[in-house]
Order: C-alpha cells, then sequence, then structure tokens
C-alpha cells in the first residue's frame, strides 16, 4: 500500500507572523498522532503528495492572506494543501485557488464540496477525566434524557419594540413546530437561527413527554458565561465549575440531547460519545465524519429533523429495544466508537482513509 508523503512547514512563525499562538501548534500536535505505516513526512514540498497548513482556520468567511500565500506557492508545484476549519460557518472558503483539502466541523451535506471532509470537534482534555476510568449508567424503566446548555431565547436588538416581539415569538412560539412550519411555508421566520428553533423544539418536546425524565440544565449565556465575545474568563474556577457541571448532567443521564448550535454540527454529540453516553441527535443535513466505513446509528438515536415531533417516541422506541446488559454494552460500545474513530488520536490515526480517496 503505497505510503502518503506530507510536507509540513515547521518554520511556523516566519510563516505566519499574524497567527494567534495557540493556533500554532494545533497541527503540529496532531501530525504527531498519523499512523506511521501509512503516512510520513518529508522534509521537501517537491516530493510530497500534500502540504499541510500549520495553523487551523478559524474565520473561513474571511480572507487569510499567509493560508492563501501558502496554498498558491504549493499549486506552483501542483500540490494540494490540507486546510483544518474549525468553525461554525458553511460557506465556501473565501479563497481564490482550487487546490485546497479542507477538513472542518461545520457543513451541509447536501451542500458538501468535492475534496471537503468533515473533522470531528475535539473535546476539552479537562472534560475526559470525569468520565475516567469509565462507568456505564445502568438502564432504567423510564429514560432519562440530559441537556446542559444554552438555548437562546432573547433577541438582541436596539429597538424595544422589536426586541420584545421578537422575545415574545422565541420564548412563545418557536416551540410550536407546526405553526412555525406553517409560517416558514408562507415566508414569515420566527427565527432564522436553525440551532436557536431546533434547540427550541426538541427542548419542548422533550419536556412535554410523560414517558420520559428530563435532566435540563437551560444556561443563559454561552458556555456558562466563561466566554465573552471569543475570550474566556480569566477565573480557572469558573471554567471547571461550568465544565463539572456539564459532565454530571451528562453522566446522570441515560441519553443526551445533541442537535446543531451556531454551526450545522454538535460539539456536545462528540462530548457525550467521550463520556461513554448515547446522543440523542438531530439530524439537520449533517455529515459526519467515517461514515463511509461506520454506521452512525449504531451509537445515537438519529432524528432526521422532518421527523422532530416524533422524537420522544423514537428516543423510547431505541431504549426499550435493548436489555439491561446491551444497555451497558451500547454504552462501551460509544464509547469505544469515540476512541478508535472520534477522539484527536483515534481520528488521525485513522486519516490516511480520507486521503487515499483522493489519490
Amino acid at each position: 500500500m503505497h505510503t502518503i508523503r506530507i510536507f509540513y512547514d515547521r518554520n511556523l512563525e516566519n510563516r505566519f507572523p499574524n497567527q494567534v499562538c495557540d493556533r500554532l501548534p494545533w497541527a503540529q500536535r496532531n501530525l504527531e498522532r498519523f499512523e506511521p505505516s501509512f503516512i510520513q513526512e518529508t522534509s521537501t514540498i517537491e516530493n510530497c503528495d500534500f502540504v499541510v497548513c500549520p495553523i487551523f482556520w478559524g474565520e473561513p468567511q474571511n480572507k487569510n492572506q499567509e493560508i492563501e500565500e501558502l496554498a498558491i506557492q504549493a499549486k506552483h508545484k501542483h500540490k494540494r494543501v490540507i486546510v483544518f476549519v474549525l468553525a461554525d460557518p458553511i460557506g465556501p472558503l473565501n479563497v481564490d485557488t482550487d487546490n485546497l483539502v479542507v477538513f472542518r466541523t461545520s457543513l451541509k451535506k447536501t451542500e458538501q464540496r468535492q475534496c471537503e471532509f468533515i473533522l470531528p470537534a475535539f473535546p476539552d482534555e479537562g472534560l475526559l477525566k470525569y468520565g475516567t476510568p469509565f462507568s456505564p449508567i445502568a438502564k432504567a424503566d423510564v429514560p432519562i434524557v440530559g441537556f446542559c446548555g444554552y438555548v437562546d431565547n432573547n433577541a438582541e436588538t436596539k429597538n424595544p419594540l422589536k426586541r420584545l416581539i421578537k422575545t415574545y415569538a422565541y420564548q412563545h412560539l418557536l416551540s410550536n413546530i407546526r405553526l412555525d412550519r406553517i409560517l416558514k411555508a408562507l415566508g414569515v421566520h420566527l427565527t432564522r437561527h436553525e440551532g436557536r428553533r431546533i434547540r427550541t423544539q426538541a427542548i419542548h418536546l422533550l419536556s412535554h413527554s410523560l414517558q420520559l425524565q428530563t435532566n435540563f440544565i437551560i444556561r443563559q449565556s454561552y458556555h456558562g458565561g466563561i466566554f465573552n465575545k471569543g475570550i474566556m474568563h480569566p477565573d480557572p474556577q469558573m471554567k471547571e465549575s461550568s465544565q463539572k457541571d456539564f459532565c454530571t448532567n451528562v453522566l446522570g443521564s441515560h441519553y443526551t440531547l445533541a442537535c446543531r448550535g451556531g454551526g450545522n454540527f454538535s460539539f456536545r454529540m462528540y462530548e457525550a460519545l467521550a463520556l461513554g453516553r448515547i446522543p440523542v441527535f438531530i439530524n439537520t443535513d449533517c455529515a459526519m465524519p467515517c461514515e463511509e466505513w461506520v454506521d452512525w446509528k449504531e451509537y445515537c438515536v438519529w432524528v432526521e429533523e422532518r421527523e422532530l415531533t416524533q422524537l420522544p417516541q423514537k428516543l423510547l422506541a431505541f431504549h426499550n429495544s435493548m436489555s439491561a446488559k446491551e444497555f451497558i454494552e451500547k454504552q462501551y460500545a460509544c464509547r469505544k466508537f469515540w476512541e478508535d474513530w472520534l477522539s484527536p488520536h483515534g481520528y488521525f490515526q485513522q486519516f490516511h482513509r480520507y486521503l487515499r480517496q483522493l489519490l
């Protein structure tokens, strides 16, 4: 089998002088996870199959001069450049070259472009300590479905009347799926934020089911307020407390609601699998990592967006299809699935599979 050769410019500071320092070691750290029998590093660009961009791209809707210069240089050598995009936007990258191989966290499956692949969202390493050693939760007759997170149902606009009307719509009308769909068909949008729509409706449905127990912590700010305009709060105890509450919620529930947020992917889904719990995943035209080789429906309660009104019934059917022993085994399988395919180590061990599709 052909060994894939990659070139990675380790002269990072000179090539990318304007990048935030924590973006620089990201690719370098993950390069070390490549399976050496399948992927090897070369010392010159001429001898490689792919060039690896040494930073991740956090704002793909904006131009990045350094990445574009690297892509142009590689194109002159007839090489393609692997770029990692960790961001919510789903549109085309703002770049004027056509030789990028893009691994991104967010896109729509029906709009997936050639040479685009899904990159998992990797949970914070601090989260994993709460699930170590791994301990499954016993099956119960009434399943507990958990959610700990932000549901943005307060409008942000300077006009006080518009703010009042929008907030009322978010909090009192949006949960009505039938009304929302009728209004959308008429061209009236209660919200254009799809994450707000799906989360509000899913939480409403589960909360009103008499056959389920909910374990919901609805936060009033993103990540429990530890981020403000993308900047983390300086108090480490605030992050620790937020993370502990989240993990306690996941580990204390049989299932975790996992639906999209600002991007068309669920960070929470990867976190639930990492902690060995079963996600309840709402598919909003999502592309999934490793879906060519793994059946995702084996590891989560899979609900299409068009089936959202059936969410409680689908969860119950999934739960009731397993014996107590099988339920325990399913949690171990979820944890192993994450370790083998979705963790940083597992994903980059399997990385050669994606690249071979392009050779």
